[in-house]
């Protein structure tokens, strides 16, 4: 399995250059701690561009090679044929030239090959560490994941996702039948946050932990769009789409608004 590592690049350290027969330089001294470790064992691959280019997309003349790092800062390319990989050519490279280890269509290719990426998109296996599965259904906890469903993972405290932005789809184009929402104060003076210990699943079992928040259950009686029933309630859980309730929110701004606009003209303020 060829390796890998983020942000390694350096520069042809090896004076005079090489030709495209070379099977060793040098890297930018101290830059191989950067390169995958020592080893014949660490095979990785490179691609090669002239110090001219600011990225190899712009050198035609690119090369990629396979290789591994033999001691410090020194590059090992095996064999020739090891030289000018994937469609590119053997290249005489002047010091200075740009390298860097890349993702190619050959790298993928062999991670297809060996299972790595096939047994991501299409296993029942669970992958990543045995914690998620991911397949062809879409993401589960370890198996496809509940119907209706894309993305399932348990009720469990120590399952939890983190992104810069969860962003969903909002365009007026599709959304026909528009019509202004009659939720607002209301509504949201009815529902009751409450504070509680919640168990992973109905058992009531193991590891419970301290929470605050709604209950599906209450919010289904005054606002059900934000409330998703499971198909079968002896063994699933309800949930709730709290991003709903943001239109509800808004609204009883706006009643909350009208109401001192109105102590305000009363008052003369």
């Amino acid at each position: 399995m060829l390796k890998k590592k983020n942000f390694a690049k350096s520069t042809i350290a090896t004076v005079g250059g090489i030709n495209d027969t070379a099977l060793t330089f040098d890297l930018s001294a101290g830059d191989g701690s950067i390169f995958p470790a020592v080893g014949a064992g660490n095979l990785f691959r490179l691609v090669i561009w002239s110090a001219l280019y600011s990225s190899p997309e712009e050198d035609a003349n690119r090369e990629i090679i396979e290789c591994y790092r033999s001691a410090g800062d020194t590059i090992v390319i095996a064999d020739v044929v090891y030289r000018g990989m994937e469609s590119t050519s053997a290249q005489s490279w002047d010091y200075g030239a740009n390298v860097a280890l890349v993702i190619t269509a050959g790298v993928l290719e062999e991670l297809e090959t060996a299972g790595g990426l096939s047994d991501v998109v299409d296993d029942t296996t669970p992958q990543l560490g045995g914690d998620l599965d991911i397949n062809s259904n879409g993401i589960g906890d370890g198996g496809a994941p509940s119907a209706g469903y894309v993305v399932d993972l348990p009720n469990n405290s120590s399952k939890k996702c983190r992104a810069y932005a969860w962003i969903t789809y909002s365009d007026g184009r599709i959304k026909t039948g528009q019509e202004e929402l009659n939720y607002g104060l209301d509504e949201l003076l009815k529902l009751l946050p409450k504070r509680y210990k919640m168990y992973r699943d109905l058992t009531l079992r193991g590891r419970k932990s301290a929470e605050i928040g709604l209950i599906a259950q209450e919010v289904h009686k005054i606002v059900p769009e934000a409330v998703i029933k499971p198909e079968n309630e002896k063994t699933g859980l309800w949930a709730l789409n709290e991003s709903k309730l943001i239109p509800v929110l808004i609204n009883a701004i706006k009643d909350l608004n009208n109401k001192v606009e109105d102590l305000e003209f009363k008052l003369g303020l």
